[in-house]
């Protein structure tokens, strides 16, 4: 169901839902709540990755209206192309099991190289 993965991207944002959504292509729009949250979702916004939904810098509170805008940026507005193709390009490398394997398979060389230099 489309707007449950919208729910999800919106209420939870922790780094493998992050990963996860973005490797099956999905548009991000971020309301973070807690803890590191903030940068995590700043750094996507920046990356033009995802869409942090505004809120007041006083209190943090925010409204339907701010949720509305940040979904209608990333899913009709002419800026949710660009996110479109941004995430289809992370999806291509994130959800291969081909590319995951090879960086498991060259990071496990890399510490069998490492530990062969360190005995000698």
């Amino acid at each position: 169901v489309p707007g449950s993965r919208i729910r999800r991207g919106v209420l939870d944002e922790r780094r493998p839902e992050i990963t996860e959504g973005l490797a099956r292509g999905i548009r991000l729009v971020l309301l973070p709540l807690l803890f590191d949250q903030g940068l995590n979702a700043r750094h996507l916004v920046e990356k033009k990755i995802a869409v942090e939904v505004a809120r007041d810098e006083e209190d943090g509170s925010f409204t339907a209206e701010n949720v509305a805008v940040a979904l209608r940026r990333v899913m009709v507005e002419g800026e949710g192309e660009e996110f479109g193709a941004e995430v289809r390009d992370l999806a291509e490398v994130l959800g291969s099991d081909e590319v995951n394997d090879q960086c498991v398979r060259d990071f496990l060389r890399c510490l069998s190289d490492y530990s062969r230099q360190q005995q000698g």
